[in-house]
Order: structure tokens, then sequence, then C-alpha cells
């Protein structure tokens, strides 16, 4: 006999993995013999940098490195961190009591759903889907606030005085992934005012503040003051350090001390030999990562020229390494017309992209290609793109 196991609510609630279904379609293409061009997962291609590298190889060497890390992570990392800020915005978060390291940005913001009382979030759509799955997962209720083309892909400030009263906290995501939009300092500061006026939590996710072109600088919400703000950050992007998974969170001391108790019952931090690439990559030599935003903005300029040639409609990004397409209008009529543009590119062309009702019903109508490809791939890919 079989036990029978009914799975959680919560994993009812969640929507269809998606993401899984195009990795089946792909796997099958690739059994197939046919070359796939893969501008889907938001995953660096260029390596990391070599000094950091070397730091990793010379940190396996500590004694200290094997035992236990702490929690909240090495003063040292914490320390580095706090130069980051310093240098960039201008700003010195204490990197006792304000900064913490993490396991790159997810774990933080899934943990962060479980760190305050008992309310609703408000959660931008379409976005990274933790936002909305650790909120459900913490058992709260979720508000999903549009964020459209017919507002720039900025959150709608009288939708969310509608739903303000009963909320804690507000995700908010720029440079933002999916749709690559920008924010202005301006409009950071009036959300600011707003989650202020409020009582709402701010959880800021700004992991890809570094990734920027034709001048443009993204802001913090710190520099508006600490005062009921927690901002996410990672190293993956920045330095091609998606999978040593280490990141980390800066702000109000009491928000991000709460998130640190989640934390503590979670896990066991984040291992030393990653810390100490981590610092490696904050204090060392940044020429590499000023190189590798000039290879993604050669990129973005030769994808996005093309898509456009080829009648594909989408702005031009100041940031991120993703492009926000919409889908030709010969799918519109679809059930899921981002889903089946998707499966018809793979289907007659062998590239990947990802659909936009992956990241919420609002992002139905595009699709996201990630700059992850060189300049030869994605040459070759318009290429294809242009005999279908």
């Amino acid at each position: 006999m079989i036990m029978p196991v009914k799975q959680s609510k919560v994993l009812e609630e969640l929507p269809p993995y998606l993401f899984s279904r195009i990795d089946k379609l792909v796997a099958a293409k690739k059994k197939k013999g046919m070359d796939v061009i893969t501008f889907g997962i938001g995953d660096p291609d260029l390596p990391t940098p070599k000094n950091i590298l070397n730091a990793l190889v010379d940190a396996t060497k500590k004694p200290m490195n094997y035992r236990y890390p702490t929690y909240e992570g090495k003063p040292e990392f914490r320390q580095a961190v706090s130069a980051f800020y310093k240098r960039r915005f201008g700003l010195e978060p204490d990197p006792g009591s304000e900064i913490i390291a993490t396991l790159g940005a997810k774990e933080a913001i899934h943990n962060a759903a479980f760190a305050f009382g008992h309310g609703p979030a408000l959660v931008p759509n379409p976005a990274y889907t933790v936002y909305f799955s650790g909120a459900r997962f913490a058992g709260r209720d979720v508000v999903q606030f549009p964020i459209t083309k017919r507002n720039n892909f900025m959150p709608d400030l009288d939708f969310l005085e509608r739903h303000a009263k009963k909320a804690v906290y507000m995700w908010l995501n720029y440079p933002n992934n999916p749709t690559a939009a920008a924010i202005d300092e301006d409009e950071l500061g009036k959300i600011v005012d707003f989650c202020r006026g409020n009582n709402i939590v701010l959880l800021y996710d700004n992991t890809h503040s570094e990734i920027a072109f034709d001048g443009y600088r993204s802001p913090s919400p710190l520099q508006f003051g600490f005062d009921g703000i927690v901002e996410f950050h990672s190293l993956s992007k920045t330095y091609s350090m998606t999978g040593f998974r280490l990141g980390w969170i800066a702000g109000d001391a009491k928000l991000v001390q709460l998130i640190l108790s989640v934390k503590k019952n979670i896990d066991s931090g984040v291992a030393g030999v990653i810390q100490d690439a981590g610092i490696e990559a904050l204090n060392g030599p940044q020429e590499k990562s000023l190189e590798y935003v000039g290879i993604y903005e050669k990129r973005r300029n030769v994808l996005f020229s093309g898509l456009k040639k080829l009648g594909m409609k989408a702005e031009k990004p100041r940031a991120t390494f993703y492009i926000w397409a919409e889908v030709p209008p010969d799918f519109t009529g679809k059930p899921s017309p981002s889903m089946a543009f998707v499966e018809y590119l793979l289907d007659r062309t062998g590239i990947v992209a990802t659909p936009g009702v992956g990241f919420g019903k609002h992002g139905e109508g595009f699709v996201r290609f990630a700059l992850t490809q060189p300049l030869d791939r994605i040459k070759g890919a318009l290429e294809r793109i242009g005999r279908i």
C-alpha cells in the first residue's frame, strides 16, 4: 500500500512553474540535435573575474573558514558592503547593525516575508516571483499592483492608495526585472514618501543597480534616510557570481535585525570562503565589472536595433541586462500570446526567450530577452528570426 500524501495548501495556490515547461521543450529540441540559443534565464555568461577566483582559492586555505560562519556575516564583508555604499551613494550604513550577509538575494527576499507583523503585502505584477511566493508561504494576503506600459512600468500611486490601509510591506525593484524599467530619483522619492506616510515597510530589490547604460545611475531609497527601508542586493549580476550565492541586506537597523532573527532559524550563514571572495569583489579592482557593463551595452544595442528592424516593439533599456519586447500582433489572439510566441520561436528557430506571463498576468503580451549571449550568437539569432 502506498501512503497518500497531499501537498500543502500554499503549494496548491502557487501558479505552475512555467519555466519548467520551457526547460522540457528545450531539452527535447537539443535531443533532436537543434542548436539552441537561449536568452531565457538571467545568468551571466561572462566569467567571474580572476582576482575574485584567486581570493576564493586562498580562502580555502584558512582553517577558520572550515567552521560554521556567523549568521550575520563576517565583519570584514559587512565593512566592504558599507564601503560600497560610501563610494556609490555617499551613505555609511553601520556594519554592526544595518547590514547582514545573505545567501544571495532570493533567500533574503523569502525570509523577509516572515519578519514583520500580520497583514497584506503589496507586490508588483509582473515581477520576480519570489516576492509573491514568499508572502504566501508566510500566510500573507497579497495585493498585486500592476506595472504596465501605460504607466511606463512604474507603480500607480492612486491604485496603491486604495490598498494601503492594512498593508505591512511593499516590494519594489528598479532597475526592474523583467521589464528593464529604470527609476529616477524624484519618482523613487515619491514612493518612499508614500510608504512612510502609510506606515508601510519598503523592501527594495536593487540587485541590478550596477548594470546601467548611457550615463544612467540607479538611485537607492536609502538616500532618503534609512527609516522603514531595507535594500536587498547581490553580487550575482555585477560580478558574474550567481553560483556563489552571496548578497546582503542593508537599511533600517530594527528591520534588518528582524530579518536576521528569521535567518537564524533557517540557515547557518554564508560560507566563509564565499564571503572572502565577496570581500575581494567589493574592495578589489572594479575595472572588470565596468568592462562587463560595456559588453552588455554593446549586446543591448545590437539586439535592440535588430528586434526593432524585425518589427518588434520595445523600449531601449537604460539598465539591467534584459530587453522587454512586445509579442508580435499575430499572436495576440492566442490564449497566452507570450507563451505561444515563445513556443513558436523555439520550434521554428531554436531561440529561447522568457514569456512575460511567467512573471504575472500583467506581463502577458511581452517576452524577455536576457543579454547573456555573445555578439555573434545574438547576430545569429536575429538572422534566424528574420527568416521567419
